[in-house]
């Protein structure tokens, strides 16, 4: 009895399929942190300004990706995600800020509740990032 194995270009698949790896591996992490920082914006309240939202962005490094708030853009990020409590003026007689175009004299201000909105965005891409994960697993299993 004999058996003969052929594998027909199976070397040259592989071959082909390592080749594309890399790029394919790339493009699932810009593709899914894409889906991250669309879910978080869609979370992020909208303010007057919309500088909240503008300040969501994602970018590629080392083995991963990051979706973050760019605090020059809009440095209340912090106050919005965990909340603030109240204060009063301290070395002036008031405090001075605009609010909805206007401009406000005041001696304090109110706490404001956190909104963990970047959380609430994650969790609701993870359905996304999931799909995207099998389809790239399926593609790099099949030869």
């Amino acid at each position: 009895m004999e058996i003969v194995v052929n594998t027909n270009g199976l070397e040259s698949k592989i071959k082909r399929k390592s080749d594309q790896l890399g790029p394919q591996l790339v493009k699932l992490l810009y593709d899914s942190a894409r889906d991250v920082e669309k879910h978080v914006k869609h979370k992020a309240p909208r303010g007057k300004t919309g500088h909240l939202k503008d300040s969501i962005n994602h970018k590629l490094g080392g083995t991963g990706a990051i979706v973050f708030a760019n605090e020059s853009i809009a440095p209340y990020v912090d106050y919005v995600i965990d909340g603030r409590g109240a204060f009063c003026a301290k070395n002036k007689q008031y405090l001075h800020f605009f609010y909805k175009g206007n401009e406000v004299f005041t001696k304090c201000v109110k706490a404001s509740k956190p909104n963990p909105f970047f959380d609430k965005g994650y969790e609701s891409s993870l359905m996304d990032v999931n799909r995207r994960s099998e389809n790239f697993i399926n593609w790099a299993s099949n030869l």
